[in-house]
């Protein structure tokens, strides 16, 4: 993804679809359709370039879209009717491009096998620590209230192995680390 200079905020983000036996001769940015799993859209852009296999387009990814799966939906002239596409995409994290960070979000042990310490930034209040799992989904959310440089400490036993996203935001702020379980 890289900015999209005519919208502050906003990440301009690249998509070929392609499929057998399909007909997306007459792809227009009203015959792509991108939803969220919560009913969210994202905005097609512009469309680069149409075969009958194939659609390239731009879609408009704001730093306020939804976190988590999105499907791809073209209309396919051959069934008359929109198709939905087995490989959708997640949004695993949004962050807004001009604010200011954090300090680095520091988790030990990382990797961990359940109880995760988390290093709280002095100037952090009423926070919010939300983790991700690989496909975009939440599998925790906690609210911490005036911890002020404290520690934090949580248990993520119930979580499967696998690679996680650690987001903590408080005070207008986001910070994000990689958390590997074991």
């Amino acid at each position: 993804m890289s900015p999209n200079s005519g919208t502050q905020e906003t990440l301009s983000l690249p998509i070929t679809i392609t499929g057998s036996g399909t007909n997306f001769t007459s792809a227009t940015s009203t015959l792509v359709q991108i939803n969220g799993t919560n009913g969210s859209s994202l905005p097609v852009l512009s469309i680069n370039s149409v075969t009958p296999t194939s659609v390239s387009l731009d879609i408009a990814v704001p730093n306020t879209a939804w976190v988590g799966s999105h499907t791809v939906k073209v209309y396919d002239q051959s069934v008359g009717n929109f198709i939905s596409l087995t490989n959708g995409f997640t949004v695993i994290a949004m962050l807004e491009l001009d604010a200011p960070q954090l300090a680095k979000l520091n988790l030990y042990p990382n990797p961990t096998n359940g109880e995760l310490n988390i290093e709280l930034p002095n100037n952090l209040e009423n926070a919010k620590l939300i983790i991700f799992d690989q496909m975009g989904q939440i599998v925790l959310e906690e609210n911490l209230n005036a911890t002020n440089g404290k520690l934090f400490t949580t248990n993520i036993n119930h979580l499967s192995t696998g690679v996680y996203v650690v987001r903590l935001l408080g005070n207008n702020n986001t910070s994000e680390s990689r958390l590997i379980k074991k």
